[in-house]
């Protein structure tokens, strides 16, 4: 040392007020996005022993956790991913076991005679009749069609049925003058041997002679066809 001189203590920088050895430490893993180091990681450092470091987020493991519990530190609001804010494990919801429930078929099955006349109205392209049952498949979940339908009663005539039928209608709301023609399928058994089934609606203004036939639950134009099929060609109101 140089005569004269005093000697000079070594310099102790001080770390800034309200930061520890571990919170520089962590921050500085913040920027670099390391992760957060543990008290091994400082001990190692030659820094000396040191206070646990804060807790970290589940769901923002570069992030170090709000002082206040199930709150990030980056939106100050709840963080909904960590059920324990304090552990540092990432929760891992289970899915659940979902139990599928058979559809309910709508309506109640009805025991139609074999020999029952049936009539239904236009339209008659079977695009536009699939447009029909798809309106009803929205409402119920089946494609369905309405038709009216009955047995003959003793002593009562073809011409007899036929009125008593279109009688039915018009009080289930079908306009004669929208409606001036219609379409027989002389037995209800070949609907029945075509596969399809006729169904009441249940509604407490139902007539008794209106049901509806039942296409299924993925009706295609080809069963619609096959409806179609079972009827006759127009057959004129008047002419009763």
């Amino acid at each position: 040392m140089a005569p004269g001189l005093a000697p000079v203590a070594p310099s102790r920088r001080r770390a800034p007020r309200g930061l520890t050895r571990t919170r520089t430490l962590t921050l500085l893993a913040k920027v670099v996005e390391l992760p957060a180091l543990t008290d091994q990681d400082v001990r190692q450092s030659g820094l000396g022993p040191s206070v646990p470091a804060p807790p970290t987020c589940t769901c923002h493991r570069s992030l170090v956790a709000s002082k206040r519990p199930g709150r990030c530190r980056r939106t100050a609001s709840a963080c909904l991913g960590c059920l324990a804010p304090l552990s540092r494990e990432r929760l891992r919801l289970s899915r659940p076991n979902l139990v599928r429930v058979p559809t309910e078929i709508p309506g109640v099955p009805a025991q139609v005679a074999s020999d029952a006349l049936v009539i239904r109205f236009r339209p008659t392209d079977p695009d536009r009749v699939l447009k029909i049952a798809e309106l009803e498949h929205r409402r119920t979940g089946r494609y369905r069609l309405s038709v009216f339908a009955a047995a003959k009663r003793p002593g009562e005539t073809d011409a007899g049925l036929k009125r008593r039928l279109l009688e039915a209608s018009e009080l289930a709301g079908m306009d004669p003058a929208n409606n001036p023609k219609y379409y027989v399928c002389a037995q209800a058994g070949e609907l029945l041997a075509r596969g399809f089934v006729f169904y009441k609606d249940g509604d407490d203004d139902e007539r008794d002679e209106h049901y509806s036939v039942d296409l299924g639950t993925d009706a295609t134009r080809d069963d619609v066809e096959r409806f179609l099929g079972a009827f006759g060609p127009a057959e004129k109101r008047r002419e009763l």
